[in-house]
C-alpha cells in the first residue's frame, strides 16, 4: 500500500487565492478555467441562489432549469453521461396533497359546508372518502386506560362519526403538536370510528385554529376521513345534535372525568384529496480511471432546496419567500462542478462518479434512488464524498464526518495541510445527507461541512454571505483527498463503520438500532440500515425489511413504530412481524437490559 499523499493542486491552489475578481449574479456563461477558483465557485453560486432559480424546489420548473446548467457544465467539462437520459437519472415522487374543488365537506340536516368556505379542511393525513353516520362527542379522543380516563368507554363509536378536540383538559399542550393529534385520529380509527371532525378547545390559544393540509411522506394516511373544524363550526354541528360542546368541555375540566356521548342526529363527511406526484432529476457525469476504470469513487452534492419554504423551512414570515439556498447547497454544487471540471483534464487511476443529487430536502430521496437504481455496480463503489453546507468558513474550522468508514481516513486527511484550515473529524458515517445513504450499504463515506449558521432554511441564506477563498480552499481539500484515494489499492479501502451510528430512538427508552428509510411511502416502517450487536440485529432484522406489527400491534409509519417502542422496557421480550421479499417474517427482540 503506497499511503503518500500527491499535491498535485498545491500550487495551482495558491495561485486562486490571487483570483478574487467579482462575479456577476446572472452570468451564466460556460466556466472555462480547468483549475479551482474563487471566481468560477462564485459565478456557480450567484446563478444557482438566483432570483431566476426561485429556491430550487425538487420537481419546479427552476429544479430542471438547475438541473441543465449542471448538465451544461458536465458536458462542456468532457464528462461522459452517466444518467439514464444522457446525463439525467429521473425519478417521481409524492410532493403533496391538495382538496378537490367542491369535494371537501360536511353536511347535516340539510346545510353542507365546503372547505372553500374556509372553516372546514381536510388534515393532510385524510384518508379519501366519504361517510355517514350518527355524531359522537368523544372529549379529546383520549383513551388511557392505566390511567383511568378512557373517553370511548362509555360510548361504541364503531360506524360513527366521531368529533375530538385537539390538546388535553386544561391545556393547549398538544393542541399543535402533529405526533399528539396522529396518535388520536389512529384511536378514534382503532376504535372504529367512520369518520373524524376535529376542532380546537375553547381554551386554545394558538394560531392555527385549521391546521395546513400538509402531506407527511413518513405517515401512513388514515383509511377514514379526517375533516378539521373551526370551535364555532364544531359549536353549531352539536347545538343541532341538542348538546352544548362548552358545557361538556367545561364538565370534563371540572370533574376530571370523561364526559363522552352520543347523539342521535346523523352527519356526513366527505374528504376527496388529489396526490401531487413530481419528476426530480439527478444529474450523473462520469470522468473515466486512466488505471482501473472498473472502480469508481463517487463525489456528490445535493442542488435541491427549499423553493418559497414550504417545507422545512425556519423562516416565521407570513409571507412565502424565496429561499437561495446559497450554503445549502449551492456551495457544494459550485465545489462538485469546479471538482469535475479539474478531473476531467486531470485523469485519476480510479473512475469518478460526479453526481448532483436532486430531492435532498426531501429525505434524501435523489441519493436513495440512485442507491435502488445504481448506474454502475454498488459493489465496485470504493467510496463517496459529500459536500453539503461547506460555503462558511469560519475561523477555518472545516468538519469531516465518516473518518470512521474507513481506516485509510484518517492517515490520509492527517496527512493532508491547507493553510488557512482546520479539520476536525468525526468518525459517524451517518446524518441528514447524501452520504448516508452510501454508508448504510456500506460504502466509506465522508461529509464536509463548514458549519451551520443564523440563516440556514432561511430567505436570508444569500451568495453574498459566502466566504469564496474559505470554499476554495475546502475544495481544493476534496481535490487532495481525492487524489490520495486513487493512490490506494481497493483491497486497502475497507468499510469499518462506526461502533454506535445514530440510530432512531427516544431519549431514555429502550433502541432496536434501525435507520429507517425516508423514501418509503408504503405501509409499515421500511429500514435502510441496521446497527450491528444492537436489538434489532440480534433478532434478524436486515435492511429492507418492513416492521408491520408488534405483539400485533399494528404499525402503519414510522409514527406507531415510535409511540408502540415507548411502551417496551429493557428486557422485555417482544415478537416483531416484517415484510421480506413480500413474505411475513415473525421474529423475536429482546430489549437490552
Amino acid at each position: 500500500m503506497n499511503t503518500s499523499t500527491r499535491f498535485l493542486l498545491a500550487g495551482a491552489f495558491a495561485a486562486t487565492l490571487l483570483l478574487t475578481g467579482c462575479g456577476n449574479g446572472q452570468d451564466t456563461r460556460m466556466v472555462t478555467d480547468p483549475e479551482i477558483s474563487v471566481d468560477d465557485l462564485r459565478k456557480h453560486v450567484y446563478y444557482l441562489a438566483s432570483e431566476e432559480l426561485k429556491g430550487r424546489e425538487a420537481g419546479s420548473p427552476q429544479e430542471a432549469v438547475a438541473a441543465n446548467y449542471i448538465a451544461d457544465h458536465f458536458e462542456a467539462f468532457g464528462l461522459i453521461p452517466a444518467g439514464e437520459n444522457e446525463y439525467l437519472q429521473e425519478f417521481s415522487f409524492t410532493r403533496g396533497v391538495r382538496q378537490q374543488p367542491g369535494r371537501v365537506y360536511l353536511e347535516s340536516t340539510g346545510v353542507r359546508i365546503n372547505a372553500e368556505e374556509g372553516i372546514v379542511r381536510a388534515w393532510g393525513i385524510s384518508g379519501s372518502g366519504r361517510a355517514t353516520g350518527r355524531l359522537v362527542f368523544a372529549g379529546y379522543g383520549i383513551q388511557d386506560t392505566e390511567g383511568g380516563f378512557d373517553e370511548y368507554q362509555a360510548v361504541d363509536v364503531t360506524g360513527k362519526v366521531v368529533m375530538i378536540m385537539r390538546g388535553d383538559p386544561e391545556s393547549d399542550e398538544g393542541a399543535d403538536d402533529r405526533d399528539i393529534i396522529r396518535e388520536r385520529v389512529r384511536l378514534a380509527e382503532d376504535n372504529g370510528a367512520a369518520a373524524i371532525l376535529m376542532t380546537v378547545p375553547s381554551h386554545y390559544e394558538g394560531t392555527q385554529p385549521l391546521l395546513p393540509l400538509r402531506y407527511d411522506r413518513l405517515a401512513a394516511s388514515a383509511t377514514i376521513p379526517v375533516l378539521q373544524l373551526t370551535r364555532e363550526t364544531a359549536r353549531i354541528l352539536m347545538q343541532y345534535a341538542a348538546f352544548d360542546l362548552d358545557y361538556m368541555e367545561s364538565e370534563i375540566i371540572r370533574s376530571g372525568e370523561p364526559v363522552s356521548v352520543e347523539t342521535d342526529m346523523p352527519v356526513r363527511v366527505v374528504v376527496d384529496l388529489a396526490t401531487e406526484r413530481r419528476i426530480a432529476r439527478n444529474v450523473i457525469g462520469l470522468v473515466e480511471g486512466t488505471g482501473d476504470p472498473e472502480r469508481y469513487i463517487v463525489v456528490g452534492a445535493h442542488y435541491d432546496h427549499l423553493g418559497f419554504g414550504e417545507h422545512a423551512s425556519l423562516y416565521n414570515g407570513t409571507e412565502p419567500r424565496i429561499h437561495p439556498g446559497s450554503d445549502d447547497n449551492a456551495s457544494g454544487t459550485a465545489g462538485l462542478l469546479e471538482l469535475a471540471h479539474y478531473f476531467a483534464e486531470n485523469s485519476p487511476h480510479y473512475s469518478l462518479l460526479f453526481i448532483a443529487f436532486s430531492a435532498e430536502e426531501m429525505g434524501l430521496l435523489g441519493s436513495e434512488y440512485f442507491m435502488g437504481n445504481p448506474v454502475v455496480p454498488i459493489d465496485d463503489i470504493l467510496a463517496m464524498i459529500n459536500m453539503d453546507m461547506i460555503g462558511r468558513l469560519t475561523d477555518g474550522q472545516l468538519a469531516i464526518f465518516g473518518t470512521g468508514s474507513s481506516d485509510i481516513w484518517n492517515e490520509l486527511i492527517g496527512g493532508i495541510h491547507i493553510e488557512g484550515i482546520e479539520v476536525r473529524m468525526s468518525a459517524s458515517g451517518t446524518g441528514n445527507s447524501d452520504h448516508t445513504s452510501f454508508y448504510l450499504r456500506e460504502i466509506p463515506v465522508l461529509h464536509y461541512f463548514t458549519g451551520t449558521h443564523a440563516q440556514y432554511h432561511r430567505p436570508d441564506d444569500l451568495p453574498d454571505l459566502i466566504n469564496y477563498e474559505g470554499l476554495a480552499s475546502v475544495v481544493n481539500h476534496v481535490a487532495q483527498v481525492i487524489d490520495g484515494i486513487n493512490r490506494y489499492e481497493p483491497g486497502d479501502i475497507i468499510f469499518t463503520g462506526t461502533a454506535r451510528a445514530p440510530v432512531m430512538g427516544m431519549p431514555g427508552a429502550v433502541t432496536l438500532g434501525l435507520v429507517p428509510d425516508y423514501s418509503y411511502e408504503g405501509d409499515g416502517f421500511r429500514i435502510s440500515g441496521v446497527a450491528p450487536g444492537r436489538p434489532g440485529d440480534l433478532a434478524g432484522i436486515r435492511a429492507g425489511d418492513i416492521l408491520i406489527a408488534f405483539n400485533n400491534a399494528r404499525i402503519a409509519d414510522i409514527y406507531d413504530y415510535m409511540r408502540l417502542m415507548r411502551e417496551f422496557h429493557p428486557g422485555d421480550k417482544v415478537a416483531v412481524t416484517v415484510m421480506r421479499e413480500n413474505e411475513e417474517i415473525l421474529l423475536t427482540v429482546v430489549f437490552e437490559p
